[in-house]
């Protein structure tokens, strides 16, 4: 996936068509609902208990939907912003999913136990209906290579 990404980056930059890119890192209306490891689409965190990949400690930044379509279209008529890469990363939306769940228990939700899946488990899990395969993926990156890179 990032490969191809990678190769399409490239020839836009050798054909010099100019260019922005938005780095937004990942979508609040997306991971958040579900805490992360739900099928997509999942319209509310679980009810009674929640999978941490890895040790839940990296921390990810997570935007609303509405600041990264600001920030991007702010991109258009800002010289500074051509031919770069715009990294949208407030440091307030900075968090482990640790954090996250502490949080969404604090709101009122609480949960009957947690479970930490290693890499080794992540990989029996994907492709399941609880893990959705790119969802976990995609979260994996996130929060267990973060720490392997």
């Amino acid at each position: 996936m990032y490969a191809v990404r990678a190769q399409i980056r490239r020839a836009i930059e050798v054909a010099g068509i100019p260019y922005t890119y938005v780095a937004s890192n990942c979508f609040a209306g997306y991971f958040l609902p579900s805490l992360s490891v739900a099928p997509p689409g999942t319209a509310s965190p679980p009810r009674d208990k929640v999978v941490i990949l890895g040790d839940g400690n990296p921390k990810v930044v997570i935007n609303h939907e509405a600041d990264i379509a600001t920030y991007t279209v702010k991109t258009v008529d800002d010289p500074r912003t051509l031919n770069k890469t715009l990294f949208i990363r407030p440091p307030n939306n900075t968090y482990s999913y640790n954090e996250i769940v502490a949080l969404v228990s604090n709101a009122g939700q609480s949960f009957l136990g947690t479970q930490s899946l290693g890499l080794c488990q992540r990989n029996c899990l994907r492709g399941t209906a609880a893990g959705a395969g790119f969802s976990v993926d995609v979260v994996s990156q996130k929060y267990i290579l973060t720490v392997n890179q």
